[in-house]
């Protein structure tokens, strides 16, 4: 039979293979094998690794990282062996040329040989044998004559024709026709072949048929002609296996695998008898799956605790799980539990048989189907269906235990989950169960009881495993443990503590030692020698179930020692006080002879299935009502013992309120010693009543309203007062009541910060800050209908006002806007830190801050624009706007510029010089630098660098010439921006901001001539300047005073700077221990004619001190004697003393007029103060510390420096 030629271009013999011809006589071995092109064999190998990589690619996600490790060496390796062949055939091929041309040419000569000899034995056979009888054909005589007259040769045989130009289309109708016979044929051969039953679902449409095995594969096959003997041909072949857990989605089987299998199953048809059914052996890939499946499970979750026992390929799949060995444990008869996943060998055309061992207990049908199928290919579905079933089985065991234990037992199993749910105390809530589950991987009991502690829950899992029996004694430990629970819980809302044991120095003697070991003590908070102790006992023939005996106990201690108490007297309570709680509402008693079961809770009898979480079952009515009625009738039944024993007559212990409250009510009261009989009668006669009562933790509040005598008492305007009121309560309550909901999720510093302190439903008091010293009050205004807002302080180190009083109009108007608690806290804690900061600015008006002196300017002026937008003004003439951010922050920006247009100046105010560069300091991204900007805004920067150096050029101008010789102050020019230098004729200074701070100026001065000034009297003088002049309050009097004196002469400026180094040192001393002061009146008389100031004599008090009125009269004759006045000067020495020294940084002057000078010297808590008016006799007021060393040298120096300032005004 011919060959069938493949698609591959293969050639396939389709009969029996016959043996090769034999090799022509003398051929060449090296011919019958032909060479390759290098170009070809790179291009093979390339191609094959890109084929290997691809395949790597899908299929590596899916396997571990070891084997992936190991594919990819695998690869490598063989790439790489295969390249290097590669190499060394290429580098054996560029030096074997000449080899190579020799061979070729002793090749070519024995071939040429091998033909003549063949051509000389081919001719000769042809002589002998084929050409014996061999003539010469006529002559093509039509031919010769076509090609002669027409020129063409049209006599060419058709067979060419059919060679070279390709048949005409069939037409539709034709196509239609050979399918219809395609079809006919495909049935003949399904009928007449022998088809497996798992191809029983098969179609046959286009020439085609289509083979559909669900789960497995589709494949489409066709045959090529109408004979018998021509094999199937398959077209297609579809994987329908699937594995969405461990495919990802996405196609089990690879492309080029699929290409495999394609050529693996066409040539089984071509060479197979039964070709259908080979095809269908080979294609099964389920448990393939299966097995891969299970070896990811055991991979990824189940680990050891399942097992692959046998895998055979294409036929079974055993594992095993609950593998007790595994676990370190053995429990039951059967250690290993085993799934067997298989094709049945007699009928391969069935699903995948499963098998369990040992086999699965017929306890719910439903589980069993779903456990002995598999519909879709999951091993681990199969698993859980499983064990679900054994779980079941577990279960069903341990109820059985159970039910022989308590024939009415009440448990129940879940099967949604395998649980064992057991009510332990009847009726039994659902919470109060105890859930036994079966861990599906391991085959162990869980146990779960909320409130039992994870130890106790361990060692019951422990017993139970190894043996079930075991569990009865833990339930009953259990029972007695929730009992005691439930009367924890009954009288949790009561004054009570209670325990399970209690410490007794006669517990041994006493009859509270033959109490039950199941017991719990309850101790009264109130009545601490008192005690009701609950006893419990099993209640025969029913193991659920508790009773409960009640007792009360009462103890005393020893005073003053820490030895356990004694107890006194232990008392049962009555049998039927159960029934007397239980019928107190209806209002009847039980019936005599009436039994019931004291249980947890007396209205169930019948054990029912447990209750829902939110069902109340544990709530024990009979100790809540004895505990109750203790720590209530208790204290009454002390008073009233005691009223008895004082003789006081009374109605005993009264019941009121419909039973629910007591009082005692005195019939009379004895009479009061020292209290004549008269006035006793009618303080008898003026009582009404006098009742002792229990009061509980209760808020009174009062509404009084006063009624006017011209209005009826109860008129219309009490109830519109009491409306307003109710509606003010209202309207603060909503505002707390929100308050109170966002506590839980306050911020964190919030809760530092602030307390609240009162809340009356009438007015709500938070304190805040860091020591809690300021205080805000809220409450509602009904006559303005809104909230009034007031602040305060609280303690003594709160200070003596509220910071945030500058921006209480802004805080009113926003929580009358926005009435939240917690917003307006944070607004507090945002803007506390600044407004203290602000607050410390002088914002009063002062004198001396300008060249006119008698004119008084303000210095700072706060203009709050809202709760955190505060602008403050400086002088009426630079103004910045701060605004308060949270966690710390403040940004602050110039407020001379306009708020809708930063190129626009508001008129008054000018831009502040070098505010950006200042405030560029304390910029940092990183939040404590932020913070520690906010913290120096304590010490607010001065505006040094703008009216302050203005003043300091000013005094530099040159100005008109004096009088009388005086050094003159030269400007120098510098190069160094924002630096000053001048010098007069003796030294040379430079002022320049502080390079660390740039809030302060410095001073350095530098002698022309080294020998006249000490280096120490340069630094005297530079640290009165930084310290004195420039420093805080800025005046600019003092500035002026400071440049003319340095323009004095030398020795007189050297005598100024040692009166600038006694203040120094004045300044820098510190007294150790402050003593109170002594104040002494001393009166002077100043004489406008001679212009003398002199000592009034008036007599003394004996007791006064003489010594300081001495010390001033010397000191006023010292200076009348070097300072006399000149004629025509109707000033005195003194007042311009004064005036000239309130120039001066460290002395204080206040008034400048003719009629009035006061002059004060400030030195370490000392002040000396003249007052002179003109023909009116003054007191001089000596405040004196009791240690002053150098009190004498200070006046002394400042009349010098007096002097000195009144010279230089005379010049």
């Amino acid at each position: 039979m011919a060959p069938v030629q493949l698609e591959s271009a293969q050639l396939v013999p389709a009969g029996p293979a016959s043996a090769p011809a034999p090799p022509a006589p003398g051929a060449v071995t090296a011919a019958a094998s032909p060479g390759y092109r290098l170009s070809t064999l790179i291009d093979f190998l390339l191609h094959r690794t890109y084929a290997e990589l691809t395949v790597l690619a899908d299929l590596l996600p899916r396997k571990t990282d070891m084997e992936r490790k190991i594919e990819i060496v695998q690869f490598a390796s063989r790439t790489r062996q295969l390249f290097v062949r590669l190499l060394a055939l290429v580098k054996w091929a560029n030096n074997a040329g000449k080899v190579e041309k020799c061979a070729m040419i002793s090749s070519f000569l024995d071939q040429q040989a091998i033909l003549f000899v063949d051509t000389a034995d081919r001719l000769a056979s042809l002589a002998r044998d084929a050409l014996v009888h061999a003539r010469l054909p006529s002559f093509a005589i039509p031919y010769a004559i076509d090609v002669l007259t027409t020129g063409s040769y049209p006599r060419l045989p058709t067979c060419i024709r059919d060679k070279i130009i390709p048949p005409d289309p069939i037409t539709k109708s034709e196509k239609q026709t050979t399918l219809h016979q395609l079809n006919q044929i495909l049935r003949h051969r399904l009928v007449t072949t022998d088809l497996p039953p798992q191809l029983a679902n098969l179609t046959v449409a286009n020439g085609r048929v289509k083979f559909r095995v669900e789960g497995e594969f589709e494949a489409t096959l066709t045959v090529m002609g109408d004979d018998p003997d021509i094999p199937w041909r398959l077209l297609k072949l579809e994987i329908l296996v699937e594995d969405k857990e461990t495919g990802d989605g996405r196609a089990l089987v690879h492309s080029m695998q699929i290409n495999f299998i394609h050529q693996l199953v066409q040539s089984r048809l071509f060479a197979d008898e039964k070709p259908l059914q080979d095809m269908y052996n080979c294609l099964p890939l389920q448990l393939e799956v299966l097995h891969s499946q299970t070896l990811m499970l055991i991979r990824e979750r189940w680990g050891d605790l399942v097992q692959v026992e046998r895998y055979h390929a294409g036929k079974c799949l055993s594992l095993s799980v609950w593998n007790q060995q595994v676990l370190g444990r053995k429990t039951g008869t059967a250690s290993v539990h085993k799934v067997t996943i298989k094709i049945d060998e007699t009928d391969v055309s069935k699903p995948l048989q499963i098998s369990h061992e040992p086999p699965l207990p017929a306890c719910d049908s439903k589980l069993m189907e779903r456990a002995m199928k598999i519909d879709h290919l999951s091993i681990e579905k199969l698993l859980i269906d499983s064990v679900h079933a054994r779980s079941h089985q577990k279960l069903q065991e341990l109820k059985a235990i159970l039910k022989s234990y308590n024939v009415n037992d009440n448990s129940f199993i879940e099967t949604a989950l395998p649980t064992l749910v057991i009510p332990i105390l009847e009726p039994c809530g659902r919470s109060e169960c105890l859930h036994v589950f079966v861990d599906l991987h391991s085959g162990m009991f869980q146990l779960m009881l909320y409130g039992v502690d994870q130890l106790t829950l361990d060692d019951i899992e422990k017993s139970v495993n190894d043996d079930m029996k075991r569990i009865i004694p833990w339930l009953q430990q259990l029972k007695f443990w929730l009992g005691q629970q439930r009367c924890k819980q009954s009288i949790k809302h009561l004054p009570t503590v209670s325990s399970e044991t209690l410490q007794l120095a006669n517990y041994a003697s006493h009859p509270v030692g033959n109490l039950s070991k199941h017991k719990l003590f309850i101790k009264l908070t109130r009545l601490p020698q008192y005690y009701i102790v609950v006893e419990m006992f099993d209640v025969p023939g029913n193991p659920t179930e508790l009773e409960y005996k009640y007792h009360f106990l009462s103890v005393s201690y020893a005073e003053g020692d820490d030895s356990p108490a004694t107890a006194l007297l232990l008392q049962q309570f009555k049998p039927n006080i159960e029934e007397l709680v239980l019928d107190t509402k209806s209002g009847r008693q039980m019936k005599s002879g009436v039994k019931r079961k004291l249980s947890g809770d007396p209205c169930s009898i019948e054990p029912k299935k447990p209750k829902r979480s939110g069902e109340m079952c544990a709530f024990n009515k009979v100790l809540a009502h004895i505990v109750a009625m203790c720590d209530t009738n208790m204290p009454f039944i002390g008073l009233r013992i005691e009223l008895s024993n004082m003789d006081i007559p009374h109605q005993g212990v009264q019941v009121e309120g419909d039973g629910f409250s007591h009082a005692i009510r005195l019939l009379k009261i004895p009479p009061c010693k020292g209290v004549n009989e008269e006035t006793q009668k009618a303080l008898d006669r003026s009582l009404l009543d006098c009742t002792f009562r229990l009061q509980g933790p209760t808020r009174h509040v009062y509404l009084t309203y006063e009624n006017q005598l011209s209005e009826p008492v109860g008129g219309r305007k009490v109830v519109e007062m009491f409306l307003n009121d109710w509606n003010s309560i209202a309207r603060l309550y909503e505002c707390v009541l929100e308050f109170a909901r966002s506590l839980p999720d306050i911020p964190n510093h919030l809760n530092i910060f602030s307390e609240v302190r009162i809340y009356n439903y009438r007015k709500l008091i938070l304190c805040y800050g860091t020591t809690k010293g300021s205080s805000i009050s809220i409450q509602w205004n009904s006559i303005l209908q809104k909230f009034h807002i007031s602040l305060g302080t609280v303690g003594p180190n709160s200070g003596c006002s509220n910071c945030h009083n500058t921006i209480l109009h802004q805080l009113q108007e926003m929580f009358n806007k926005t009435p939240n608690v917690v917003q307006l806290l944070q607004v507090l804690f945002d803007t506390q830190a600044p407004l203290n900061a602000i607050n410390k600015l002088p914002t009063v008006p002062m004198l001396g801050l300008t060249q006119r002196t008698n004119t008084a300017y303000q210095c700072f002026s706060i203009l709050p624009q809202s709760p955190t937008h505060i602008r403050l003004a400086f002088r009426n003439m630079y103004c910045i706007d701060i605004y308060c951010r949270s966690r710390g922050v403040v940004a602050i920006r110039d407020g001379a510029y306009s708020l809708f247009d930063n190129s626009k100046i508001v008129e008054g105010f000018y831009p502040a010089p070098g505010l950006k560069t200042f405030l560029n300091m304390f910029v940092d991204s990183n939040q404590d630098a932020r913070r520690r900007s906010v913290n120096e805004d304590d010490n607010p920067p001065s505006p040094i660098g703008g009216d302050m150096m203005d003043s300091l050029i000013s005094q530099l101008q040159p100005q008109q010439p004096p009088q009388q010789p005086q050094q003159q102050l030269q400007l120098i020019n510098s190069n160094e921006p924002g630096v000053i230098m001048f010098k007069t004729e003796a030294l040379k200074c430079r002022v320049a901001l502080n390079p660390k701070t740039n809030q302060t100026l410095q001073l350095k001065v530098t002698p022309e001539n080294t020998g006249q000034w000490k280096s120490e009297e340069l630094q005297v003088l530079e640290k009165f300047f930084e310290t004195r002049v420039a420093g805080p309050p800025f005046k600019a009097n003092t500035l002026i005073a400071f440049t003319k004196l340095l323009g004095a002469p030398t020795h007189i400026l050297r005598d100024c700077v040692h009166i600038m180094k006694l203040e120094l040192l004045q300044l820098t001393q510190k007294t150790t221990v402050p003593q109170e002061a002594v104040s002494i009146i001393v009166p002077i008389i100043y004489d406008m004619a001679s212009g003398t100031t002199q000592q009034a004599d008036i007599p003394r008090q004996q007791n006064s001190s003489v010594a300081a009125p001495m010390m001033v009269s010397n000191i006023l004759k010292r200076f009348a004697e070097l300072n006399s006045p000149r004629p025509g000067d109707t000033s005195t020495c003194l007042k311009n003393t004064g005036c000239c020294a309130g120039y001066w940084s460290g002395f204080k002057a206040t008034g400048t007029n003719d009629s009035y000078t006061r002059v004060e010297v400030m030195e370490s808590g000392t002040c000396f103060t003249m007052a002179n008016n003109l023909n009116i006799p003054a007191a001089v007021e000596f405040v004196k510390n009791q240690q002053r060393p150098k009190m004498t040298e200070i006046i002394e120096s400042w009349f010098f420096l007096s002097k000195l300032m009144l010279y230089q005004s005379r010049l």
